[in-house]
């Protein structure tokens, strides 16, 4: 699945390099291009992955005849500066902001702006902030969600205390390559500012690879020379769970396979290598309910979810359409009625075996005292 993306704000921009970041590791099909939209020239040059070219600068404060006025990203500059990388082969456009501070001013009129442009679906990747620490900004963006909700065909939703970085990541310092490096030291005196501006980059990779795996799964295996999985999942099976009234969301949860890789990377993994095809379909089982019920990343019932698509992503020889079969039956009974799809994809020399769960359809679930 090939999309085009804007990031506005800093949440959406720094989500955007993350996503470009991993669009560069050892692809051979391109799945993503990402602009950066921001109205602050420091977060653009913090932006060091991504090239000059996909940063767009757009001051705040404008000094006119009658004084200074604030205006902000130009829908139509951003728009055209989007399809400039339209290949002719883009399936779907992203716009991906945080909600509760000011982005969501710009995300209306450029909705308006690109649909005039384009025939291809929008869909919204909003990042939700933690009640805990920003209630008013939770609540503001509440009432930004449900602003925005109606103007596009669906919206993944990303709520920022239900995110929980992958375990491997937490317990190694990533570099922006995704190379493991050195673990973090236990006994160091940790420094306020910097585990924020790392919780942050932990939550934005978390994003990233939730997001990568469904772009990569909708291309053909064949392009890269990989052999396809037994049930293909392809762009349209992608768009077509994706395009609902209500919310999406995007539940994940893998498990490093032992004994496909060496080094510290050996010592940090969960799981053994499976050569019994009872204990594969067994582990996909089980990180299929783990993605649902323990990692997704909305708050929803799915009883309330409309469609559905489970995808099972790993090395070919660990992976097993028994474990998937199971999954999928189990999910066709949790969502009766909805629209169920589904498929494996071979990842060779991965050393990961992943279940993804996309669940769309459901309406707002938030509480009543944040409504």
């Amino acid at each position: 699945m090939r999309v085009l993306a804007v990031g506005m704000g800093g949440a959406g921009s720094r989500i955007v390099e993350a996503l470009h970041n991993f669009e560069n590791k050892k692809r051979v099909t391109r799945t993503f291009t990402g602009l950066a939209v921001n109205t602050d020239p420091d977060v653009l040059k913090s932006l060091e992955l991504m090239p000059e070219g996909q940063k767009l600068f757009f001051p705040r404060i404008h000094v006119g005849p009658d004084g200074p006025f604030e205006k902000g990203p130009e829908p139509h500059a951003v728009t055209e500066a989007l399809l400039n990388h339209d290949t002719g082969e883009t399936d779907a456009i992203f716009l991906i902001c945080g909600l509760g501070g000011s982005s969501i001013q710009y995300i209306g009129p450029l909705i308006e702006t690109i649909r005039s442009s384009v025939i291809e679906p929008v869909f919204g990747i909003f990042v939700i902030p933690d009640p805990k620490y920003e209630p008013e900004k939770r609540e503001k963006a509440i009432i930004d969600l449900k602003k925005v909700s109606g103007q596009l065909d669906g919206i993944f939703l990303f709520e920022n205390d239900l995110i929980t970085p992958d375990p491997l990541t937490i317990k190694t310092k990533v570099s922006h390559s995704g190379d493991i490096q050195i673990p973090f030291l236990k006994n160091q005196e940790p420094n306020i500012q910097e585990i924020k501006k790392e919780e942050w980059s932990l939550f934005n990779i978390e994003i990233a690879r939730r997001i990568s795996v469904i772009l990569r799964a909708g291309e053909p295996a064949c392009e890269s020379g990989k052999k396809p999985g037994e049930v293909v999942v392809d762009a349209g099976d992608i768009i077509n769970t994706l395009k609902v009234t209500g919310l999406i969301s995007l539940c994940y949860a893998r498990e490093q396979v032992k004994g496909l890789k060496s080094g510290l990377s050996d010592l940090l993994s969960s799981g053994d290598s499976y050569t019994n095809d009872e204990s594969r379909a067994t582990r996909i089982m089980n990180l299929a309910h783990q993605a649902l019920h323990q990692y997704p990343s909305c708050r929803f019932n799915p009883h309330m979810a409309e469609k559905a698509l489970i995808l099972v992503a790993g090395p070919p020889r660990e992976l097993s359409m028994k474990g998937y079969m199971a999954s999928r039956e189990w999910l066709n009974r949790l969502i009766p009625g909805g629209e169920i799809r589904g498929g494996d994809y071979p990842v060779p020399h991965s050393h990961f075996v992943a279940v993804v769960i996309i669940a769309s359809g459901f309406p707002f679930y938030f509480q009543e005292s944040e409504e």
